[in-house]
């Protein structure tokens, strides 16, 4: 059994959907304690048996943003700058992490817990994402 919840950057222009094989309020989501995602408040959430999708108006309503070591790609809203996600290309497939704040207006998602990824070097976080990461599928709905 797989229980989907949806959400929505900010101004609703991306939608985003999780689909979980547990309650989402089983699991502790991921604050990154790095220079990029702490102002943002941004806390992860994933699970290897678990997907993501998210929904663009159009490939130019979708920013992708690299920081810190360069090693995954964050997507943000283009209208309001809402954190969307992390994703990172690892072995042809495309794996990545739901910022929760996304859902937070939808269903309640227990607090976060520190993480100290800054702390990382690339190869280190590749693995602990190929790990703990699940699918993620962008979909453009407009050229």
């Amino acid at each position: 059994m797989t229980i989907p919840y949806r959400g929505d950057c900010t101004c609703g222009a991306i939608s985003v959907e999780i689909t979980l094989p547990k309650p989402i309020d089983t699991y502790t989501p991921r604050a990154c304690d790095c220079s990029y995602c702490t102002p943002r408040g941004a806390a992860y959430l994933s699970d290897p048996s678990g997907a993501v999708q998210i929904w663009a108006p159009s490939e130019s309503g979708l920013c992708k943003e690299r920081q810190g070591s360069e090693t995954a790609t964050m997507l943000l809203c283009a209208a309001c700058k809402g954190l969307l996600g992390a994703v990172c290309e690892i072995e042809g497939r495309l794996l990545g992490a739901v910022n929760v704040r996304t859902l937070e207006r939808y269903t309640v998602v227990p607090p976060a817990q520190t993480v100290h990824l800054s702390e990382l070097d690339a190869d280190t976080k590749v693995q602990r994402w190929s790990d703990l990461w699940m699918p993620f599928q962008v979909n453009v709905l407009a050229a």
